[in-house]
């Protein structure tokens, strides 16, 4: 017959295999806010390197005392800055690729 003693190794091994898989952790997200694409992809590198999952860009920000002033958010979907907004996208895609 077998054993009943088994070994802490054995037990953890049969505990894990018993347990319901782990739910998946939400992403750590970092957000950039800036219009300069080599500032933006030198900042990416750095996000990265302390293990952000997900990097992304506001361009939503529609606050007129953020993003007309600093020239980021909502103020680069204009057709007068929507090139920059493109580059910088480009240049934070490239960074961490």
């Amino acid at each position: 017959p077998p054993s009943p003693i088994i070994t802490l190794q054995q037990h953890q091994q049969q505990q894990q295999s018993q347990s319901p898989k782990p739910k998946a952790q939400p992403s750590v997200v970092c957000q950039l806010g800036g219009r300069n694409p080599t500032y933006c992809a030198q900042s990416c590198k750095l996000i990265e390197s302390y293990g952000y999952d997900e990097i992304n860009l506001n361009i939503d920000c529609p606050s007129t005392r953020v993003s007309q002033r600093r020239l980021f958010g909502a103020a680069l979907m204009t057709k007068q800055h929507q090139n920059t907004a493109i580059d910088v996208v480009k240049a934070m895609v490239e960074a961490v690729q």
